[in-house]
């Protein structure tokens, strides 16, 4: 079962480009605030340090995607016992690639265009989100098929930990947008109405925004590890089965019980 090895290998992969990714998001984080704290402080060069950090951070972050996508390529070669699993990582590889072509082409655009059609152009990024978390949710469900299919129930419910946990980020995501177009509308609207309409969807909105970053933060520690535990697990499955292929080659060989072969050979010894 070497290509079960294969797909543990795959996880790996992706667990590595996810870790490109979040240290992209850190080195951001950091680096925005030291360039801020530099431009208080009337610090020069602060745009080229900006310019500087987003050429990084992107290309870490984009490096981080192509892993995934790789190591997503790699378990495609999830044995047919596992057709449904099959059929879901086909559908995760396919999404990822439509995202990371958007993505290249909305760069492209705004680098060398534009060149692409203005309505298509100014929803690109909100169409590149879509295919992502399309992407991401159907990679859970294959983890969890995976995960039954070696008959690892533990890993199977932590994938549906995650899967759930993912799914309440996003909700929460939409009603904190909507909850901040609401609040924009109000204030644009005026008069006292609007501006507690605003000043209460921008409240809830900052609430629903922290409870995303927390969350977040501990649905991408659990995904982590289920990513660091699937390799192991798929690892352990094909030296499982590769050992009792070979227990299976000696049985046919011989399928006498033991005792039974033992007192034979003594017979044989005897009548020599």
């Amino acid at each position: 079962m070497d290509v079960m090895k294969q797909v543990g290998s795959g996880f790996k992969t992706v667990y590595t480009g996810l870790m490109l990714k979040v240290l992209a998001v850190v080195i951001g984080i950091v680096g925005a605030l030291v360039l801020v704290g530099g431009a208080m402080n009337g610090a020069g060069g602060v745009l080229d340090g900006f310019l500087a950090l987003l050429v990084v951070v992107g290309a870490l972050s984009f490096t981080g995607s192509i892993l995934e996508l790789i190591g997503r390529i790699k378990c495609l070669v999830i044995p047919p016992s596992l057709a449904s699993a099959k059929q879901l990582i086909i559908a995760t590889v396919c999404l990822q690639a439509i995202a990371m072509i958007l993505t290249v082409l909305g760069l492209l655009n705004a680098l060398a265009g534009p060149f692409l059609p203005l309505g298509f152009a100014a929803n690109i990024e909100r169409v590149n989100t879509v295919f992502w978390i399309a992407s991401e949710i159907i990679f859970i469900l294959f983890i969890r098929a995976v995960a039954k299919g070696i008959r690892r129930s533990d890993l199977e419910q932590q994938a549906g930990t995650v899967l759930t946990l993912s799914i309440i980020l996003i909700a929460l995501y939409v009603v904190m947008i909507a909850l901040a177009l609401v609040a924009v509308a109000g204030a644009g609207a005026g008069g006292m109405g609007g501006v507690q309409a605003a000043a209460g969807g921008g409240v809830i909105a900052s609430v629903l925004g922290l409870a995303i970053f927390v969350l977040g933060i501990i649905t991408l520690i659990l995904y982590a590890r289920l990513l660091l535990a699937m390799q192991v697990a798929c690892n352990k499955f094909a030296y499982s089965a590769a050992y009792n292929d070979g227990d299976d080659l000696d049985d046919d060989y011989d399928d006498r019980p033991r005792k039974r072969r033992r007192d034979d050979d003594y017979d044989d010894d005897d009548d020599r």
